[in-house]
């Protein structure tokens, strides 16, 4: 007798418990912090425009270094670099630049950016031949 007495007490104790979880307000998430903000950040650039920008990059360092060695008249133009850059400083330049072009980048900007890579490489090419 005395189980059933507690087992109604649970029962009646319970049923006045409001269990319902109250509606929570939407988390507010900042957005994310750039060091520089290259264009009008709208979407972060493609997985595929990445492998593209750092495959440009890598054929950029190679055909201004083997231009370089071939052209003894050519100088480099970039205003970052002196006139005849060693390989050193072409990929410390590379990585650098490269690196914080790639983390602050949107989705159109790393587009303008191989497309003027793809220009730069077709451009060194001409002078390796």
């Amino acid at each position: 007798m005395k189980y059933l007495i507690f087992i109604f007490f649970i029962l009646n104790v319970s049923a006045e418990l409001d269990l319902t979880i109250p509606e929570q307000p939407a988390v507010y998430i900042p957005p994310k912090e750039f060091i520089l903000n290259f264009g009008d950040y709208k979407e972060p650039p493609t997985k595929n425009q990445m492998i593209f920008f750092w495959t440009l990059n890598v054929l950029d360092t190679y055909t201004t270094y083997e231009g370089m060695k071939k052209c003894l008249t050519c100088k480099e133009l970039n205003p970052l670099l002196p006139d005849r850059p060693e390989l050193k400083e072409l990929i410390l330049q590379k990585a650098i630049i490269g690196t914080l072009i790639a983390r602050n980048s949107s989705e159109s900007y790393i587009l303008a950016i191989n497309v003027g890579l793809g220009i730069a490489v077709i451009n060194n090419y001409k002078y390796i031949k």
